[in-house]
């Protein structure tokens, strides 16, 4: 009598754990929706933490939301839901002349005339003043649940107006004012005032922080929306303007990435022994040369059709890095950039022209 085999169980493949930090960028936030949209469906992909900033910080409180309540689906129908919604809002989210609205003459030259207008008008001139982001926000999200939310951790990250220090909510601070905080461009929106403290964007000192994400994983992935290095010297208005925004946004992120690779190199000299610190591993979704080609004045256009597509370019973003062996592959072995030269060589002030250009480091 023949005996039954027993069929030996497939080997369990442990899950690839990884912290995301995600960057901001207004209008632009929709490639990021894009990515995590994808993300989510990797069965093998285990999302520990997330960190936000501005745009990313509204879809790091999404993805949190969405995931601990309904998995993966969860999270896709709550940035569906949320993206749809500032479409259906209009321009007014994220355009800092909203107020201006009612005059079309001067609504024409803010596109030139922008950072001039900036010195003459602030969002406190405007008497009917309301932040349009404060109505999405608040019935988006069960605060409730992204408080209690053991996995994946929530960190906001803010600038403190009076102190010029990075402000990181986190646990029973969240709520909708964080992530208004966190969103606060001081020439759109009037500081945001928690407790005794007012804030703006947290661009300004994290665009995202990456520091809250170390205890969580050795692997952050970066999902950049900025262009970290350009080709060539900007020379009209627009291109000057939007330059310095990149500048200003991308400094505190680079000279984090910085200071982490410093320790990382210590401790690979076997230099720094102390049991508190370990390697961390980086890896990067490189903000699409479809998205950085694109005029500043984009990043508060809300029309459903180009929210789309920058969603769709976001999707495909993802889905090149998850099925690049030196990319996902790296996840928990190597970081897959060259991290001296996509970030660090720009600490230092040498010329890196292609740093942002590179998404992985072969092995």
């Amino acid at each position: 009598m023949a005996t039954k085999r027993k069929r030996r169980a497939a080997p369990r493949t442990a899950p690839r754990r990884i912290a995301l930090a995600l960057q901001g960028g207004g209008a632009h936030g929709a490639y990021t929706w894009g990515v995590l949209d994808r993300l989510v469906e990797e069965p093998t992909l285990s999302i520990e933490a997330v960190s936000g900033t501005s745009a990313g910080a509204l879809n790091a409180a999404l993805l949190v939301d969405g995931l601990t309540r309904g998995g993966a689906a969860g999270a896709q129908r709550a940035l569906r839901t949320f993206w749809e919604a500032v479409s259906r809002e209009g321009d007014a989210v994220f355009n800092p002349w909203r107020y201006l609205e009612p005059f079309p003459g001067l609504r024409d030259l803010t596109a030139a005339w922008g950072d001039a207008i900036a010195r003459l008008w602030s969002p406190y001139d405007n008497l009917a003043y309301r932040n349009p982001l404060a109505d999405l926000v608040g019935p988006a999200i069960d605060w409730d649940n992204v408080r209690s939310a053991r996995k994946p951790r929530l960190f906001v990250c803010a600038t403190d107006v009076l102190s010029n220090q990075r402000h990181i909510f986190a646990g029973s601070a969240l709520r909708a004012e964080a992530l208004l905080a966190s969103a606060c461009l001081p020439t759109v929106f009037q500081a945001v005032e928690i407790g005794l403290h007012a804030y703006w964007d947290g661009g300004y000192t994290g665009n995202p922080a990456l520091d809250p994400l170390l205890p969580y994983t050795e692997d952050i992935l970066i999902v950049e929306v900025n262009a970290l290095a350009r080709p060539d010297v900007p020379r009209n208005a627009p291109q000057i303007a939007r330059r310095q925004n990149e500048i200003a946004f991308n400094a505190a992120l680079v000279q984090e990435i910085r200071g982490i690779e410093n320790i990382n190199k210590l401790l690979r000299a076997g230099t720094l022994t102390d049991a508190r610190y370990r390697q961390i591993r980086f890896h990067a979704i490189a903000a699409d040369p479809r998205i950085t080609s694109l005029d500043a004045t984009t990043k508060y256009q809300t029309d459903v059709v180009f929210l789309r597509e920058l969603y769709a370019v976001g999707r495909e973003a993802a889905s090149e890095w998850l099925g690049n062996a030196g990319c996902y592959g790296a996840v928990g072995v190597r970081s897959s950039i060259d991290v001296k030269r996509r970030y660090c060589d720009l600490a230092h002030g040498k010329h890196a022209s292609d740093a942002g250009a590179r998404t992985s480091m072969e092995a």
